[in-house]
């Protein structure tokens, strides 16, 4: 009996509040074009703009995530079924739209949320505007505390995801005298979601390259399981980054169409590249506790060589110690792979190229300039309506470009150079791959 008369009261406690936080709705655009959005509210009792809610972002670029509106949760707003907030986005005018539905109705103790798209207002559709192929996703994060469906009231976000299924649309193929190169930072590390299942993804990603760099791939068994279906089309694959004394590898392998020069594969067929490893004098924080560092392979693509040079660079957010430290620390590693490369002593008529998750913000023009001379390198051409590699975690995210191919200004300058930020479909990591194009022109 008691036990009874403890729950009537808390079930009259919380009947009683008058919620008054706000929920938001966010659009994540993974696609190529720029999606408009037109934000209305239907209600039976008429919500005033302003008031009960607040129309957000008219429009999103590749690539980021908006806020498309702010509404309240307060019980005294809803009468009837509820209310109804219709997001209708389209890349082109003319194109066929879709509509984003989020409804908020009352419930025991306060309100809850259902939301969808299409005519069906499901969590899954497809969408064919023009030529495209787009999936559209939703999705809604909640308080632990409020993770009940019959007790909501505010502060849950719902979030659309729209991403194009056409994974390999637009890639470039590769020129007789060039190298088409990708490095992707694959978020294979501990305590990152869904392990078990983006791992499936990421080799149609990396699809119809030359060589591939992955950052990252710290986890042997999934980094194992994409090496097996990578072989295929890359047969040429190092071992992963490592040295003795660390905690963890340091989550770097190269996958390459064409040979390696000068190595042999060991009894796993994967190639040991030569290797240089920060000591605890060149990184800050949890960086520390991986043998990050730098490998170095030649590549032979018919009768050119080509030198891959392959790294993780200091994060600029440790948890461990200051920004500050750590930024201190990733510049002097750029000044360590600069050196490396230097004392190689490639002759100066061949190509080198530096890439990998270098950690610093290319969007940010003093910070390369630094870098890159530290590095003694330079950037190809950016192209592409997306210049971050880092998902943008939430609207007004600042958009980090930390992903690169660079080429080494005191070796074979390229022809044409191009550098792509792709956005594959499957939220595979928490950066997207980036794809560079380099054109050396005849020997």
């Amino acid at each position: 009996m008691g036990n009874f008369r403890l729950l009537l009261l808390m079930l009259g406690a919380i009947w009683s509040l008058e919620v008054q936080a706000e929920s938001q709705i966010w659009l994540r655009n993974h696609t190529d074009e720029v999606l408009t959005i037109q934000t209305t509210a239907r209600s039976a009792k008429p919500w005033v703009e302003g008031k009960q809610w607040t129309p957000g972002a008219k429009s999103v670029q590749p690539g980021e995530v908006v806020n498309i509106a702010n509404f309240s949760r307060k019980r005294s707003h809803l009468s009837g079924g509820g209310a109804t907030i219709v997001a209708r986005i389209q890349p082109k005018p003319g194109d066929e739209h879709i509509e984003l539905r989020t409804k908020v109705r009352p419930s025991l103790c306060g309100t809850r949320l259902e939301s969808g798209a299409g005519e069906s207002a499901s969590s899954h559709v497809n969408w064919t505007p023009g030529e495209h192929h787009f999936w559209v996703v939703s999705s809604q994060e909640s308080p632990f505390l409020r993770r009940f469906p019959f007790c909501q009231g505010g502060e849950e976000r719902v979030e659309f995801l729209v991403e194009d299924l056409d994974v390999t649309k637009g890639a470039p193929s590769s020129s007789e005298d060039g190298l088409n190169v990708m490095t992707y930072n694959i978020w294979y590390l501990l305590g990152k979601p869904r392990q078990a299942e983006r791992w499936k993804g990421i080799p149609a990603t990396v699809t119809g390259n030359d060589v591939v760099v992955f950052t990252e791939a710290f986890k042997n068994k999934y980094r194992d399981l994409i090496v097996t279906l990578l072989r295929v089309e890359y047969p040429y694959i190092t071992a992963v980054l490592d040295g003795p004394g660390a905690w963890f590898n340091g989550g770097v392998f190269i996958a390459s169409k064409w040979p390696f020069e000068g190595l042999q594969p060991n009894h796993a067929g994967l190639y040991q590249a030569q290797q240089y490893l920060f000591d605890e004098s060149e990184c800050s924080g949890e960086d520390c506790f991986a043998a990050k560092g730098i490998q170095y392979v030649t590549v032979r693509k018919h009768d050119r060589t080509f030198h891959i040079f392959a790294t993780h660079l200091q994060s600029t957010s440790p948890v461990l110690r200051s920004s500050e430290r750590a930024s201190a620390k990733l510049m002097l590693q750029t000044k360590r792979v600069g050196a490396w490369v230097a004392s190689k002593r490639i002759p100066t008529d061949q190509a080198v190229l530096i890439a990998g998750d270098l950690n610093f913000d290319g969007n940010d023009p003093g910070i390369l300039a630094r870098a890159l001379k530290n590095l003694n390198a330079a950037m190809p051409k950016r192209v592409g309506k997306t210049r971050h590699s880092f998902m943008m975690r939430r609207p007004g995210s600042k958009r980090q470009a930390l992903d690169y191919v660079l080429y080494s200004s005191a070796h074979l300058s390229p022809s044409e150079a191009t550098q792509e930020t792709v956005i594959p479909p499957g939220l595979l990591s928490d950066h997207f791959p980036v794809r560079t194009v380099y054109i050396f022109g005849e020997e």
